[in-house]
C-alpha cells in the first residue's frame, strides 16, 4: 500500500444532513431579487471570493498541516470563521464551482469540465451568484486562469467584468486590486470573483520556496523546477515523444512518476507544498493592501477551493476520485468586524450551501426562494451555532477514461460509502477517517445507502430536466486548449 500523506496531518471526519429543495425557475427568483432586495442596512456591502484551484484543506496550518505553508491564510482565519469539515461535490474543476456558484449539485447544473461528454453551457434557467447579486444592484466582476473556469462554460454570467485567461497569481491578485480602485471605489455595493491555478499540477514553484520544503537527496525520475526539466527534454530524455508541445512539460512531468515508489509520492508532497506556500505568500501581500482600502471593512471576505488533491492515498495522485484529500477543502469566511473573529464550525457544509448562505449575509435574500437551491443557508450558524442533525454530504465524478471511476459517494454521520462500477465500498470515519479499511459487511447501512443514493440521483435527475442545458463550446479555443494542455487535461485527466 502507498504511504499516507507523510507530512500532514490526517484530515478530519465530515458528514452532513439536508433535503433537496423544490421546483423554482431562476428567472422567476432573479426578478424578485431585482424588485425587493435592497440589502440590510447592517450587512456587508460587499463581497470578495476567492478559488484556491486544487488546495486541500489540511495544506495549510489553519487545518493542521504542521509545516509553516500558510502563515497569512492562518492569519486570516484568525480574524473569521473556519469551517473545518468544508467539502466539495466533484473532483472536476467546472462541475465543483459551478455547484459552488450556483447552489446546485453537478448533476443538476449539468456542466462538466471541457473535452469531456458532460461539455455544455450552463442553462440559461440557472442563475448563479453573479446574476443574484448584479440584480441587486452589485457592481461586479470575474478574474478566472482560463482553462476549465471558462466563459463558454456559463462562468461569465452576471459579470459585467470578466477575464479567463491564465495569469500568474500575483498579477491576477493585481488586477482585482486594480478593478477595486479604479472601477469599483465608488460602487454603492460590489462582488468579485477570483480564481487561480497556482496550487494546480505540475508542481513548479519558485526556488526558494522548493528549498524550504523539498528535503535533499531525493535520487528518483521527477523533476520539479520546470527549466530544469525542460533541459532534461532537450537533451532527449522525452518520456512522451507524441505529445504536443503545449502538454509536452506536464505529460513528461508526470510520465517521471512511479506510483509504487515512496519517495516519488513523497517529493510531490513536498512540491505541492511549496507551492501551497508560494501562493499564500503572494495572497498575503494581496491581502495588506486590500485591508488598506476603506472598502475592505465592509467586505465579506470568503476563501475556498474547488476540490483537494491524491498523494497515493488511494492508489492514484492528482484529483480523479472522492475520498477526503479530494472532497474536503478549506472554507474560510471573515465577516466585517470582529464579532467571529476565531470561530471554527465542526458540522459538515457544502459548497452548495455557498450561495444560498452569503446572500443572506450579505442581506439580499429577501424574496429569494430558499427551496429552489439544494443546499442550505449557514448564515444563521454564526449567531446560533450548528444544529444537532448533520448534513448529508454527496459528491459524484463519471470518468471517460476509467469506469472504475464511475463514482457516487455519501458520506452520513460516521460512515461514509462509495458505489461504483466495482461495487460499493463503505468506511467508519470514527475508527477510519482516511478509509483505508472498508467495512466487511453491512448488509442493512449499505442497503440503506443504496437505496438513499438512488433516490437521490433520481431526484437530481428530475430536477435537472427542469434546466435545458445550452449546446456547449464544440471546439474549444485554442487559447483555452493551450490552458488546459499547461494543466496536464489534454491527455490523462478529463
Amino acid at each position: 500500500m502507498p504511504p499516507r500523506w507523510q507530512v500532514m496531518i490526517p484530515a478530519g471526519r465530515g458528514s452532513g444532513n439536508g433535503a433537496f429543495g423544490a421546483r423554482g425557475l431562476g428567472a422567476l427568483l432573479l426578478a424578485a431579487v431585482a424588485a425587493g432586495c435592497g440589502g440590510k442596512s447592517d450587512a456587508p456591502r460587499h463581497l470578495l471570493l476567492f478559488s484556491f484551484d486544487t488546495l486541500r484543506a489540511d495544506a495549510l496550518g489553519c487545518y493542521g498541516q504542521p509545516l509553516d505553508t500558510s502563515p497569512h491564510l492562518d492569519r486570516f482565519a484568525a480574524g473569521g470563521v473556519l469551517f473545518e469539515q468544508a467539502f466539495t461535490h466533484s473532483p472536476k474543476t467546472a462541475p465543483a464551482h459551478l455547484a459552488m456558484l450556483t447552489g446546485l449539485y453537478p448533476r443538476t447544473h449539468r456542466v462538466g469540465n471541457l473535452e469531456t461528454a458532460g461539455e455544455q453551457r450552463l442553462s440559461a434557467d440557472v442563475p448563479t451568484l453573479a446574476e443574484w447579486l448584479v440584480r441587486a444592484g452589485f457592481h461586479t466582476a470575474g478574474f478566472t486562469d482560463g482553462g476549465n473556469v471558462t466563459g463558454s462554460l456559463g462562468f461569465e454570467r452576471g459579470f459585467e467584468r470578466f477575464t479567463d485567461r491564465h495569469t500568474p497569481f500575483d498579477q491576477r491578485l493585481g488586477e482585482v486590486l486594480a478593478w477595486l480602485e479604479d472601477e469599483a471605489v465608488d460602487a454603492s455595493r460590489w462582488f468579485a470573483f477570483a480564481h487561480t491555478y497556482a496550487v494546480h499540477d505540475p508542481y513548479f514553484s519558485g526556488a526558494r520556496f522548493r528549498k524550504r520544503f523539498v528535503r535533499e537527496g531525493y535520487q528518483g525520475d521527477l523533476i520539479g523546477d520546470s527549466k530544469a526539466l525542460a533541459a532534461v527534454i532537450s537533451a532527449g530524455d522525452d518520456r512522451a515523444p507524441k505529445v504536443s508541445p503545449g502538454r509536452k512539460l506536464v505529460a513528461n512531468f508526470w510520465r517521471r512518476q512511479d506510483l509504487d515508489a515512496p519517495e516519488d509520492l513523497t517529493y510531490l508532497q513536498e512540491l505541492y507544498l511549496a507551492g501551497v506556500a508560494q501562493a499564500d505568500e503572494q495572497w498575503g501581500a494581496f491581502l495588506k493592501k486590500f485591508e488598506q482600502l476603506e472598502q475592505a471593512e465592509e467586505t465579506l471576505l470568503v476563501a475556498t477551493s474547488d476540490h483537494g488533491e491524491e498523494f497515493g492515498e488511494h492508489g492514484r495522485t492528482r484529483h480523479d476520485q472522492l475520498f477526503e484529500e479530494i472532497l474536503r477543502v478549506p472554507l474560510i469566511v471573515r465577516v466585517p468586524g470582529a464579532e467571529y473573529a476565531g470561530s471554527r464550525i465542526a458540522a459538515p457544509v457544502r459548497h452548495v450551501d455557498l450561495v444560498p448562505s452569503v446572500l443572506d449575509l450579505l442581506g439580499v435574500s429577501d424574496g429569494v426562494s430558499a427551496s429552489f437551491f439544494q443546499g442550505q443557508s449557514w448564515a444563521e450558524w454564526l449567531v446560533d451555532g450548528a444544529p444537532a442533525q448533520p448534513r448529508p454530504v454527496y459528491a459524484e465524478h463519471r470518468s471517460l477514461t476509467r469506469n472504475d471511476l464511475d463514482l457516487w459517494v455519501l458520506r452520513q454521520g460516521d460512515r461514509s460509502a462509495h458505489l461504483s462500477r466495482a461495487g460499493l465500498e463503505a468506511f467508519d470515519l470514527a475508527l477510519d477517517g482516511a478509509e483505508q479499511r472498508p467495512l466487511a459487511a453491512e448488509p442493512l447501512w449499505l442497503g440503506e445507502f443504496e437505496r438513499v443514493a438512488a433516490e437521490q440521483r433520481a431526484e437530481l435527475d428530475k430536477r435537472s430536466k427542469q434546466f435545458a442545458p445550452a449546446a456547449g463550446p464544440k471546439n474549444s479555443s485554442a487559447r483555452a486548449r493551450s490552458e488546459l494542455e499547461a494543466l496536464g487535461y489534454m491527455e490523462e485527466q478529463e
